[in-house]
């Protein structure tokens, strides 16, 4: 469940599988709020800004968090 948001956006969007993502609080927000597995291996924590993981992680995708997606799913 640690990575469920990016989990979610995932599974909505297949061409984010296996992609380092990360879930930020809105459309203009540069805080990460979780990142997928993808991005953790580069490095990328909760709490990073974007432009950090960016440089750590190639091909870093920002998504902006869709909270009643996830309540529905869950």
């Amino acid at each position: 469940m640690n990575a469920f948001f990016c989990s979610v956006e995932q599974l909505d969007n297949p061409g984010l599988e296996g992609r380092p993502i990360g879930v930020t609080n809105g459309e203009w927000d540069s805080c990460i709020i979780t990142s997928s597995y993808e991005a953790r291996a580069w490095g990328v924590r909760t709490g990073m800004r974007v432009k950090e993981a960016r440089r750590l992680a190639p091909g870093f995708i920002r998504v902006p968090a869709r909270p009643e997606r996830y309540a529905e799913v869950s």
